[in-house]
């Protein structure tokens, strides 16, 4: 072997050396990547999952001091012998009131209706969200009149159990925050 093909056989063996050198370098990278996204996505999934349930235990707890006042705006429509539009027209606080029970409890509703919702965390007991989902079953279609009809014992009982829920995820975000 001549000096001049020592030369072109080093060359060789060394290209080659680095390229399978950066194909490694470049697996890794990739491999890295891969494993960071995940990591990324649990920690934003997590995230999101506090977040939500901080949202439903303010939701709740809006629930829990509108539906008292809902209950009250059936009488005073009967007493004052208003129609829906005459109390909107009226008294539009209380309308709003009402409208913002409305929309909470639907959203709530629908979301206690699946359980597996993916924004409940593992660490979330599925059995007291159907429990709560039951009762709020009762309660629907969350209107002045359903909400009117109500006795004043089935009022406090189901601000009972939505105070026990809030309480219980208080519990629970400050246990696992």
């Amino acid at each position: 072997m001549t000096l001049e093909e020592i030369t072109k056989l080093s060359e060789i063996l060394g290209n080659a050396g680095q390229f399978i050198l950066g194909i490694f370098a470049l697996s890794l990278s990739i491999l890295a990547l891969i494993f960071k996204r995940k990591d990324v996505f649990k920690t934003e999934l997590a995230k999101a999952q506090l977040e939500e349930l901080g949202r439903i235990r303010k939701i709740l707890s809006e629930i829990f001091f509108d539906v008292g006042y809902v209950a009250g705006f059936k009488r005073q429509n009967e007493v004052m012998e208003w129609s829906l539009e005459d109390f909107k027209k009226n008294l539009p606080q209380e309308w709003e009131q009402l409208e913002k029970y409305k929309r909470n409890s639907l959203d709530l509703f629908y979301i206690f209706m699946t359980p597996d919702y993916y924004l409940f965390p593992s660490w979330v007991d599925k059995s007291e969200i159907n429990e709560h989902y039951k009762l709020m079953q009762t309660m629907a279609p969350f209107t002045v009149f359903a909400t009117g009809e109500k006795s004043r014992q089935d009022i406090e009982k189901y601000q009972t159990a939505t105070h026990e829920l809030i309480n219980k995820i208080d519990k629970l975000l400050v246990k696992n925050s």
